[in-house]
């Protein structure tokens, strides 16, 4: 039992590296990241209370739409929303405090550069990278 609640937190904090990092760096990310930055600009919260009150507002209506009431439903939510919001803004703050954010794409360029070297080649560097490095922030400071 105590290894569940382990694997559960680790899973938990690497999720929270990883989306935060995606945040910060606005190289783009899963719809549930985006859906929270675009909380945090219109209604000028924290990344915390973005994750916070979206969970809070989904687990309900998931409920609505089910039409089942589930407080253990419920109570498992709060255990993931609580670390997980928790985690996600110290993350970004650690980010932001590297300087990370001020990166932009040169911090994966340099990562896939090192990879480059051990491995002799690039995987999963497509076109849609490219149009991905050229157009989207563009494209997500105009939404």
């Amino acid at each position: 039992m105590k290894k569940t609640y382990l694997y559960t937190f680790l899973g938990i904090t690497l999720n929270a590296i990883e989306n935060s990092m995606t945040i910060v760096t606005n190289l783009g990310s899963i719809l549930w990241p985006v859906s929270i930055v675009n909380m945090m600009h219109a209604f000028g919260w924290t990344m915390y209370a973005s994750i916070f009150t979206e969970g809070i507002v989904i687990s309900f209506l998931t409920m609505i739409l089910e039409r089942r009431m589930s407080w253990k439903q419920w109570r498992e939510e709060l255990i993931f929303l609580t670390p997980y919001s928790v985690l996600m803004q110290a993350f970004a703050t650690v980010w932001r405090w590297w300087g990370i954010d001020k990166l932009d794409f040169i911090a994966p360029l340099i990562v896939i550069g090192i990879c480059f070297f051990r491995n002799h080649t690039v995987y999963a560097l497509h076109i849609g990278t490219l149009v991905g490095l050229l157009i989207q922030n563009r494209f997500t400071s105009f939404c």
